[in-house]
């Protein structure tokens, strides 16, 4: 369900990329004469993008945890250190995007249901 809304999020990001190109190719036909310095349209380049996405990953790695322990048992919950489980998911985050993968984010929240012993279904 979250790899769902990454997925999502990615391809909209795409689209959004292909938008600004249509957009910045028409003012370059529009406006010849206009100095490529002042042009208005932004392409935002591949490392702004990537960062984009790395922050959305780890609010989604946020949500993954805090959803995790706001179910769990109280017992089990004050045990969750959420700042630790954030270090970790955002290492898994930099790993994946490094190779060119898409981080999975339903892995790291069946990981933590298995930890702490937190209902599946609770989640969906």
């Amino acid at each position: 369900m979250f790899n769902a809304v990454i997925q999502r999020f990615k391809e909209a990001q795409l689209k959004a990329f292909e938008s600004y190109l249509v957009v910045a190719r028409f003012e370059q036909e529009a406006l010849p004469i206009l100095d490529p310095s002042l042009r208005a349209t932004r392409i935002r380049k591949e490392a702004e993008v990537t960062h984009e996405f790395e922050l959305f990953c780890v609010r989604i790695a946020r949500a993954v945890v805090e959803t995790v322990r706001s179910n769990a048992s109280t017992s089990v919950a004050s045990t969750i250190d959420v700042e630790s489980e954030l270090r970790v998911a955002e290492a898994d985050i930099k790993a994946a995007l490094a190779i060119g993968a898409v981080p999975d984010m339903d892995a790291f929240c069946a990981s933590l249901n298995q930890r702490f012993n937190v209902r599946v279904g609770a989640l969906q």
